[in-house]
């Protein structure tokens, strides 16, 4: 399947805007792990990288905010820097240059704080963005998390989709077993409860991303490992405009 002008839609009401690792719900564009800094921690390991990230992610954030018109507000479902222990100068400094260049365009900003969104509140309440720990609610059957944590029954009984980063996931499609491509993918994956999972790609340049597999235990997510059906999640690559809907994986992997 490819995607047109105005994307693929996933789901009724729910579009995978075209060539972007992002979701479009009503009025809100919604990415996860950003990683914002990750050029000065992987510096600090010797592995310099063109400090291109910022400036990548405001490009894709504002193509989709100009071709759909009716979009007000970017959710970010975690992990807007990298670090986990502190607050670096280059994430502070980039963090602010991304909430300021999308304010000047009127854009409403609401963070679902992942593990690495430490150090932060204080300086995006000081810059009008609204912290969430845990949740937040798109619409009534639309919610976002970071997924790093176990949210519980009562929120996978409440809504018909959770909205979830954290994992990064990638497809590696082999051949005779080879590795010939690796993929970005969102995931759908459906759970023992009510809600389906939608499982985002990494939003930054630079993460190199988690292999999907029907091991659930090898997933970062203890919502996944605990609720998800792997089995038959859905994978959905995207390809510059292109986005090609797997098998499930269970028909996929075996």
């Amino acid at each position: 399947m490819i995607s047109g002008a105005k994307g693929y839609e996933l789901e009724p009401g729910i579009t995978i805007p075209s060539g972007i690792p992002g979701l479009i719900v009503e009025n809100s564009l919604v990415v996860a792990d950003l990683h914002l800094g990750i050029e000065s921690e992987l510096a600090s390991t010797g592995l310099y990288l063109p400090k291109i990230q910022l400036t990548e992610i405001l490009d894709r954030i504002k193509r989709v905010f100009n071709s759909y018109q009716n979009l007000t507000r970017l959710v970010i479902a975690g992990d807007l820097k990298h670090r986990f222990d502190r607050l670096t100068w280059q994430e502070k400094r980039e963090v602010e240059s991304l909430i300021l260049n999308l304010r000047e365009q009127d854009i409403t900003i609401v963070l679902v704080r992942g593990n690495h969104d430490t150090f932060l509140r204080p300086l995006l309440e000081r810059l009008g963005v609204h912290v969430e720990d845990c949740c937040f609610e798109l619409t009534p059957s639309v919610m976002v998390t970071h997924g790093h944590m176990d949210i519980g029954e009562e929120y996978l009984d409440r809504y018909q989709f959770i909205v979830m980063g954290h994992e990064h996931p990638v497809y590696q499609a082999r051949i005779a077993g080879v590795t010939v491509g690796r993929f970005q993918v969102f995931l759908k994956i459906p759970t023992n409860r009510k809600a389906t999972l939608l499982v985002l790609p990494a939003f930054g340049v630079y993460q190199s991303g988690n292999p999907i597999s029907l091991d659930r235990n090898g997933y970062l997510s203890p919502i996944i490992r605990k609720y998800g059906e792997v089995e038959r999640a859905i994978p959905i690559v995207i390809e510059e405009e292109m986005v090609v809907e797997l098998p499930q994986l269970y028909m996929l992997l075996t």
